[in-house]
């Protein structure tokens, strides 16, 4: 062959090696080497032609690591994008040739399954569960255990769409978390139709209710334990419904304001109602609680926001503790600790809610600038009789008082847990024995 010839197939050879490796960067993701969500998109509408055409059942599997957040934030970027490649191997191994997995985005991964029934992807998809919950993650000598959580359709119940299964296997996802993770879920089209119907209804319910000014602060009382003085109140959002006369508790609509993000929105109408509520009635020296959403604590700006409103109303910023529950602390660590540091230097005060409520995690109590815990009401319930948690609560108040944190004890509802809280040494009481949540101050 001619030296001409040889250097035109270079680069025929070259061009052909270029616009592979121009595909792979369009289709693949970079960490993972699986397809992008790009390509996937691809390969399911591709699927779904076949699977209609022949009529044959194809089923989507939408796969999400369980607080992998954490992962990153305690361990380092790095070790997150090895459980990602972790995660990856087992997913490898726990699907047939005929599948595909893909990155469909952060710590989510999407397995096409052609060929595949309700029934089939479920077996397939606890498959995949189980594996990884299984397997061995070790770093540095440490294992790390994580679990997924799964949200599954299929065409046999929400039809040949694209979107409609992505929909589904999302909401699926959503329900799985919300049941508490590491497990498999779906939704049937008459509940998809239903959810998306309520979603509607609760959308308009809160854009209405801040729109028509119908976001009211509510005031529960908080005693000291040794002489039942009220010290302070912690202020509750509740949405006020005029059609039936009553307020809606917030557990209630929270949900909904986090998936629709108004909740920092939320926040914000309570915060600047109480606080001018305060400075009417003159109860300036009281201390006052509020519930810090996890959207609220994500931007330092709403720090500078709140004391701008304490001084135009003549408030102490030493006088309020902004409240972070156990489980959003636990998933920004990072970004908490720095927004307390800063809070600190304002004046405002720290507590964590919700605590032992099941994440049962000390390390903020040993690394952040704390100045409250707020036992979980679990622990709470029947303490008169149950002496393991008492051994919990004295272990706590033992810690807080080395660390000179205090204790609040909330859903207090009887004398006889009253009289125990106390004789365990617990400074703050809060629940109905002492007084509801009202839209006023006794």
């Amino acid at each position: 062959m001619k030296e001409e010839d040889l250097q035109y197939l270079d680069v025929i050879l070259s061009n052909f090696v270029y616009k592979i490796n121009i595909y792979n960067l369009a289709t693949l993701d970079f960490l993972t080497k699986i397809p992008n969500r790009r390509k996937l998109m691809m390969d399911l509408e591709k699927e779904i032609l076949r699977a209609k055409r022949f009529n044959r059942p194809l089923s989507i599997a939408l796969i999400d690591i369980d607080d992998f957040k954490i992962i990153n934030d305690s361990f380092g970027h790095d070790v997150g994008d090895l459980a990602l490649l972790h995660v990856v191997d087992i997913l490898k191994d726990s699907i047939r040739l005929t599948d595909i997995v893909g990155r469909y985005g952060g710590e989510e991964f999407l397995v096409i399954m052609p060929e595949t029934s309700l029934d089939g992807t479920l077996k397939a998809a606890e498959k995949i569960r189980k594996n990884i919950e299984q397997s061995s993650f070790i770093i540095n000598d440490t294992k790390i255990p994580f679990t997924v959580s799964i949200g599954i359709a299929s065409t046999e119940l929400h039809g040949y769409d694209s979107q409609l299964l992505l929909k589904a296997a999302d909401l699926g996802l959503y329900k799985a978390k919300k049941e508490g993770k590491n497990r498999v879920e779906f939704l049937t089209k008459d509940e998809i139709e239903s959810l998306i119907s309520s979603e509607f209804e609760s959308k308009n319910i809160l854009v209405s209710a801040i729109k028509e000014d119908r976001i009211v602060p509510f005031f529960q009382p908080i005693v000291k334990s040794d002489t039942l003085e009220i010290v302070g109140y912690e202020v509750l959002a509740r949405i006020y419904i005029p059609e039936e006369d009553k307020y809606l508790p917030a557990y209630k609509f929270i949900p909904e304001a986090i998936r629709y993000r108004v909740l920092e929105k939320i926040d914000k109408i309570v915060q600047e109602k109480a606080i001018r509520y305060i400075s009417e009635k003159n109860k300036k020296n009281i201390l006052i609680f509020f519930n810090m959403s996890k959207t609220f604590f994500e931007k330092v700006s709403n720090l500078d926001d709140l004391l701008l409103l304490l001084n135009s109303n003549d408030v102490n910023p030493n006088n309020i503790f902004l409240e972070v529950t156990e489980e959003e602390a636990l998933s920004d660590l990072t970004t908490l600790k720095e927004y307390i540091r800063y809070g600190k230097t304002l004046g405002f005060n720290f507590a964590i809610d919700d605590f032992g409520a099941g994440y049962s995690n000390f390390i903020y109590l040993k690394h952040f600038p704390i100045d409250l815990v707020k036992l979980d009401g679990s622990l709470i319930s029947d303490i008169d009789k149950d002496v393991d948690d008492q051994v919990i609560i004295e272990s706590i108040i033992k810690i807080a008082r080395h660390k000179n944190i205090k204790v609040l004890a909330e859903m207090v509802e009887e004398k006889e847990e009253y009289e125990t809280l106390k004789r365990l040494g617990v400074d703050y009481l809060q629940g109905y024995y002492f007084g509801k949540p009202t839209p006023y101050i006794n």
